[in-house]
């Protein structure tokens, strides 16, 4: 399964099948970042560049340096690798991942700009002088909902914003619709990290032969 955006306004999505999923919906500031990434019709043999760009409106813009996305040996593929140094500055948040293709051997030469995913920056933990809050926002709004749901009436939950929207002005019905979207996406998080395995259960019937 890919990972991909598929809001249908969004000009120059890459549909499920034009790509090889490869970047990690989570990934941590101040690690080694690694993957191996193919688009169709973007060839890294024939001239195609790739650059990453992040982009969380209103905190912060990562682009990554130039030379981390490198053709590999197999020319169609590219090889993306940032160090821990790299990515060390990256504020945590959620992004929206961008790729940039480019090709001056082309004439005239062409630039093709893709939204790919959203990806969770989770801060770094070795070096950091106090205590981090490492929960990702599924899970920081899925507690928020179970403790409002609970009657809890602390400022940290009553004034917790989903959307815009702060917890102590939505109805209980609201606040239980909201937690089942949050626990769901909490879940696929978990799958995403290998942090939760679906159990498998097989169903066996006995029957009585004639």
């Amino acid at each position: 399964m890919g990972y991909v955006s598929l809001t249908p306004n969004t000009p120059n999505l890459i549909t499920q099948s034009d790509f090889v999923p490869a970047e990690p919906p989570i990934l941590r500031a101040g690690d080694s970042w690694q993957w191996k990434r193919e688009f169709a019709g973007f060839p890294s043999g024939q001239g195609w560049t790739l650059q990453y760009a992040l982009n969380c409106p209103g905190v912060a813009l990562f682009q990554f340096p130039a030379g981390v996305a490198t053709a590999d040996a197999d020319g169609v593929s590219f090889d993306v690798a940032l160090s821990a140094a790299q990515t060390a500055a990256v504020v945590p948040g959620t992004y929206d991942l961008y790729a940039v293709l480019s090709n001056t051997t082309l004439n005239p030469p062409s630039q093709q700009t893709f939204e790919l995913v959203s990806v969770e920056i989770k801060p770094a933990i070795f070096g950091a002088l106090a205590n981090i809050d490492t929960r990702s926002f599924a899970k920081k709004t899925v507690d928020a909902l179970k403790a409002a749901i609970a009657g809890d009436t602390s400022a940290t939950v009553q004034e917790y914003e989903i959307h815009g929207r702060k917890v102590q002005y939505m109805p209980r019905l609201q606040l239980e619709q909201l937690l089942a979207v949050y626990e769901l996406r909490y879940r696929q998080e978990q799958i995403a990290s290998g942090e939760y395995v679906p159990k498998r259960s097989a169903r066996i019937e006995f029957g009585c032969g004639s």
